[in-house]
């Protein structure tokens, strides 16, 4: 049983550095309607929106991170099978960060990296989750296993970092880039 539950738009604008525009990446979370069983739902608490803006030398050097930015919770219950378990993954649609000019104009998907951490519900979630991954066209899994719950036990935090680490952003070209994420959570 697998919920495509939470569709995230990406949209990066990266401005010349001497150029006073800002630069904005959008993420942005949509809920899919209920499906055909109640047992596995996930839904957006809050950030379901981040803008990144690189427009300074710094940022340029060192990325943009947004620590603690989104809270999703996950409801999971088996009635038959108390022993099941869940997992949180997510992927780009796409094989790059695509540009606004054409196919020539492309950001690699591992600028953009993703963290998830316990957020503090019922069920501590910290044995269940992987280290941080990186944007890729594949699923990657952030949290494994873990325990059925409902939204108040099953509570996760989202980082979300863009040109940090060995990926910083000098010498790429300005302008708009886009990338849509899917986040899927199944049941095992």
């Amino acid at each position: 049983m697998t919920i495509k539950n939470c569709y995230i738009y990406i949209a990066i604008i990266i401005s010349g550095v001497f150029l006073p525009e800002t630069s904005l990446a959008q993420i942005s979370f949509s809920r899919t309607p209920k499906s055909d069983f109640d047992t596995l739902l996930v839904r957006v608490e809050s950030g379901g929106s981040v803008s990144f803006r690189i427009n300074s030398m710094n940022k340029y050097n060192e990325g943009v991170e947004y620590n603690d930015w989104s809270r999703i919770a996950v409801y999971f219950i088996d009635e038959d099978d108390e022993f099941r378990t869940w997992n949180l993954q997510y992927k780009a649609t796409t094989l790059n960060i695509i540009g606004d000019s054409g196919i020539d104009l492309y950001l690699d998907l591992d600028y953009l990296t993703i963290e998830a951490k316990d957020g503090g519900g019922g069920n501590d979630l910290s044995g269940y989750v992987q280290p941080e991954k990186e944007l890729d066209s594949e699923f990657q899994t952030l949290i494994e296993n873990a325990p059925q719950g409902n939204f108040s036990d099953n509570k996760i935090i989202i980082t979300y970092r863009f040109g940090k680490g060995g990926n910083i952003l000098l010498g790429e070209p300005p302008g708009y880039y886009v990338v849509d994420i899917v986040f899927e959570v199944t049941a095992n």
